[in-house]
């Protein structure tokens, strides 16, 4: 991006603008992902946010920058970096794909957390994909564990897992852990059956918040 006789500002503006178009282009920009895999460096950190989400917006054929993609999710300073790292590798094929489910057994659950969300944005993942989720439902990090459970609702073939994990999360968590998981009861739209099944789990460990939760809930109860 060319840069002479103008003030850092007004560098910085014009890569933003330039990295921006390149994402509104998609995949045919894919002549430029040398260039902006080479941004993925630079020190500000909204350059490199844009610079993850317009790989992203290249899609598969941008899946030479995978691993530099995995090196930001893991190693970034930035935080948002991080979260847009995670999601631009769902889109960039097979080798994003791979990479993510590997590292949703990352030790540090933020990347944890990372990699599941973004691989619930795809509804039809590998095999291997599925299980790494499945697994992850088990995670010790609350934060973790209800994202294995948010991104396994889009994987219609995973919906019993689904279903204990909501309702695990419904009688043991958080509170505010368990008013997101009410909402995402609601959205997987249980039949009679799932219904009875958490009424009689949430009934035989209530408290007065679950109590509160569980009368809302009737409402979206056929």
């Amino acid at each position: 991006f060319p840069s002479s006789k103008l003030d850092v500002h007004q560098q910085l503006e014009i890569r933003r603008g330039a990295i921006d178009a390149l994402a509104l282009i998609g995949p045919d920009a894919s002549i430029a992902v040398p260039v902006l895999m080479d941004y993925l460096y630079d020190s500000n950190d909204l350059l490199r946010a844009k610079v993850v989400i317009a790989l992203g917006a290249i899609g598969p054929s941008a899946s030479p920058a995978s691993s530099a993609v995995a090196e930001k999710l893991l190693f970034d300073d930035a935080e948002e970096v991080r979260r847009e790292a995670a999601l631009a590798l769902a889109k960039l094929g097979t080798d994003g794909e791979r990479l993510l489910t590997g590292l949703t057994r990352d030790e540090e659950p933020l990347v944890r957390e990372f990699c599941l969300i973004a691989l619930g944005q795809n509804s039809s993942l590998s095999e291997e994909a599925v299980t790494g989720l499945t697994s992850s439902k088990a995670d010790e990090t609350v934060q973790v564990h209800f994202a294995a459970a948010k991104s396994l609702v889009n994987q219609s073939q995973q919906r019993a897992q689904v279903v204990s994990t909501l309702i695990d999360l419904l009688i043991g968590s958080e509170r505010k852990t368990r008013r997101e998981a009410a909402d995402l009861w609601v959205v997987i739209k249980p039949d009679a059956e799932e219904w009875s099944r958490l009424e009689r789990m949430m009934k035989s460990t209530m408290d007065e918040y679950s109590r509160r939760i569980w009368n809302s809930m009737q409402r979206s109860r056929p």
